[in-house]
């Protein structure tokens, strides 16, 4: 029996962790339970009546008091299955089944989503090729059997008129050059001097106009580059966020910014490396802190954003090889909250539950 707090293992008969008051898993679980219960009905509940944010904030009040519930992460892919947003709905359902693996209904859902994006990308492809018009190819028709002695005829006789082209140009050439050989003295002819060279004639000055101390430039500004993978919006997203990123840490990196401008909500995806000397507090308080400070300059720079999404990518290093890449955290801010809040005087527990509290979180295995 382990603390529901700190995790400390409780010797039996204990239900208060001395270390940090918290109680046990058992108590915990019972305490918590029809609490739990309470908000996944009303979320479901709210899912029907289409209103997601709510639903949304019922699950991630659920999955702070129980993370591990896998009836929370199976509706959040319901919630998403029914919004559109069929690809997050099939990463919930795999986290259910992590947690759940007999889950029967779970994988009956997730294997259906997966049929129904990966048959929709088949049959796209399909259609376009179905739409390209066929190329078709000129056949050779070839000539009756009474006209192919005079073809090969008149094939014969071309040949041969070339070769005799060939063979006259050939004997003109070579009379031309075996000549009289020319007089080479020089009182036979003047020699002609030769022309003086001709300078090259000197540009013109282009004269700028002169309006009341202005001057226009002599040169045309180049044209500007073509635009890049990103949109104009996204673009000058990503410019502000990079030198946050590099001030935050050298390891800290934004690596993706993208734009949905139906629901004015921007996602964000950034790395952090994460040393084996930290402990899970210290990997959270660096992916959220990094997140929120990224989250809040996104916010300070498009007016317009209501919703931030965050993608936390960190680099795990055992110090048994090299650091591998994997998903840590994802979760959602409200854009007014960042720009009224300073985040330097908050701290991790505050950030993640009061910032993070109206939209679910997830939190990898070794970051719980």
């Amino acid at each position: 029996m382990n603390c529901g707090e700190c995790g400390r293992r409780l010797e039996d008969g204990q239900t208060i962790c001395p270390e940090c008051g918290g109680l046990s898993t058992v108590l915990a679980e019972d305490a918590t339970g029809d609490e739990v219960h309470r908000l996944l009905a009303s979320a479901n509940l709210a899912r029907i009546r289409r209103q997601w944010h709510e639903a949304e904030a019922r699950c991630s009040e659920a999955l702070r008091l129980q993370p591990d519930s896998a009836s929370a992460h199976a509706l959040l892919g319901d919630i998403y299955r029914d919004r559109g947003r069929l690809r997050d709905a099939i990463e919930w359902y795999k986290q259910s089944l992590d947690l759940n693996p007999r889950s029967r209904r779970d994988r009956e859902k997730l294997d259906n989503l997966i049929d129904r994006v990966y048959s929709r990308q088949a049959l796209t492809a399909e259609a376009a090729r179905a739409s390209r018009p066929e190329r078709v190819r000129p056949s050779l028709v070839p000539l009756p059997r009474p006209l192919q002695p005079f073809a090969t005829a008149a094939i014969v006789l071309l040949g041969a008129l070339c070769l005799g082209l060939v063979a006259f140009l050939v004997y003109r050439q070579a009379a031309l050059t075996v000549g009289t050989p020319a007089d080479t003295s020089l009182t036979a002819r003047q020699i002609a001097p030769s022309p003086a060279p001709v300078a090259p004639p000197t540009p013109t000055p282009v004269v700028q106009p002169r309006i009341a101390g202005l001057q226009l430039p002599a040169v045309p500004p180049s044209p500007s580059p073509s635009p890049g993978p990103y949109s104009g919006r996204e673009s000058d997203l990503r410019a502000a966020l990079e030198p946050v990123a590099r001030e935050l840490s050298p390891s800290t990196a934004v690596t993706g910014v993208s734009l949905q401008p139906g629901e004015e909500t921007a996602s964000i995806s950034y790395d952090v490396t994460l040393a084996p000397p930290m402990d899970a507090t210290q990997k959270r308080h660096t992916a959220v802190h990094s997140g929120l400070t990224l989250a809040k300059a996104a916010a300070a720079a498009d007016a317009r954003l209501k919703w931030v999404e965050l993608r936390c990518y960190g680099f795990m290093d055992d110090g048994s090889g090299p650091p591998v890449r994997d998903i840590i955290m994802t979760g959602s801010v409200q854009a007014d909250k960042l720009r009224q809040i300073n985040l330097s005087t908050r701290s991790t527990d505050d950030m993640v539950y009061e910032l993070l509290s109206s939209r679910p979180i997830w939190w990898a295995r070794g970051m719980r």
